[in-house]
């Protein structure tokens, strides 16, 4: 978000103290996993889908690569972490 300019909020939760499951966050995102982007009632969550969003509704300051054989690496990369070696 500051990366593109965009004002901001940060509540992050303490992983360590388990506060991603507490209710009020549990409320907000179900998986209880970080990060969440709350928008006016809207919740995105997934490291990628947020940044993907915020490139496709605001284009200053890309954080994926403009190539799209580029973009695919880094789409490749991260479904790498999320889905071979993140635990679950």
């Amino acid at each position: 978000m500051e990366w593109k300019g965009l004002a901001w909020t940060g509540v992050p939760p303490h992983l360590r103290l388990g506060e991603q499951y507490a209710p009020d966050y549990l409320a907000l995102n179900l998986q209880g996993s970080v990060p969440a982007l709350e928008m006016g009632g809207d919740v995105l969550t997934q490291s990628l889908a947020i940044c993907e969003f915020l490139d496709e509704t605001h284009a200053q300051a890309p954080l994926l690569p403009k190539d799209t054989l580029a973009r695919a690496k880094v789409r490749a990369a991260a479904q790498v972490i999320a889905c071979d070696i993140h635990p679950t």
